[in-house]
């Protein structure tokens, strides 16, 4: 299975990347399975604050994915 993550602001910076496909194997992947995933790869996503989008939706982490889900990680966001 597959999601495309999406990455916005400074948390471009953490993975080089606005964009990545995902591939895992298994039955059931939740966004905090993700989450998790992505700290390991990723460590400089550690202590950064943002809420995740699955399909453009805010969500929490026990929220199941599927195949072919868009997963946006979106800092805060001020603007004026």
């Amino acid at each position: 299975m597959q999601v495309r993550l999406l990455f916005f602001g400074n948390l471009t910076d953490a993975v080089r990347s606005s964009t990545l496909d995902w591939d895992w194997n298994g039955k059931r992947f939740a966004v905090a399975d993700l989450l998790q995933s992505l700290y390991v790869n990723y460590p400089k996503l550690k202590g950064k604050t943002f809420r995740v989008a699955v399909n453009q939706q805010f969500v929490e982490t026990d929220v199941a994915l599927t195949d072919g889900d868009e997963v946006a990680l979106m800092p805060p966001f001020s603007g004026g």
